[in-house]
């Protein structure tokens, strides 16, 4: 019986890549005996005839950028801010990822105050959150023992006129 392997939203594979990369993983992981790690993938990807050494090697040349980019993106992650509300004290992201219309709505990252008071902003993370719970939805809807918090993420949606793609 072959598995057909399909591409998720937004990836960046190709179907004929996402079909070679699942078969060759589900060998990884009989031929290992084991689940298998992205470690495992790199590993494979030197050997002879691996599918992964084209992709995992495609734009090798611009490694220090991306690397100096994803320290970016860790620094503001990892901030966080205090903030008082109802007299109560809440750590929290000081940083947030939102799709930006100043930047051809590519993620950025902004404040958590001003993603909370500008009315589009927040219009925009309840929908952006809302498609990242339908995703999650979609991830487990196999378990039953869920299904009640799938159907209130249907209704919250519907309730705030937002539709999750």
């Amino acid at each position: 019986m072959k598995k057909m392997y399909k591409k998720t939203p937004g990836s960046r594979l190709t179907q004929p890549e996402t079909q070679e990369f699942g078969e060759r993983i589900d060998w990884l992981q009989t031929s290992l005996g084991r689940d298998i790690s992205p470690q495992d993938i790199v590993a494979d990807s030197e050997r002879a005839g691996s599918p992964f050494k084209e992709f995992l090697n495609r734009g090798i040349e611009n490694a220090r950028e991306v690397f100096k980019i994803e320290k970016a993106r860790y620094i503001l992650r990892h901030i966080a801010i205090t903030i008082i509300h109802n007299g109560k004290k809440e750590d929290t992201r000081a940083f947030i990822s939102l799709s930006s219309e100043d930047i051809d709505c590519k993620p950025a990252y902004i404040s958590i105050e001003r993603a909370l008071t500008d009315k589009d902003k927040r219009r925009r993370l309840l929908a952006e959150a809302l498609i990242e719970l339908n995703f999650w939805s979609q991830k487990y809807k196999r378990l039953i023992e869920l299904s009640r918090i799938f159907h209130v993420i249907k209704i919250v949606g519907k309730q705030l006129k937002i539709k999750a793609k």
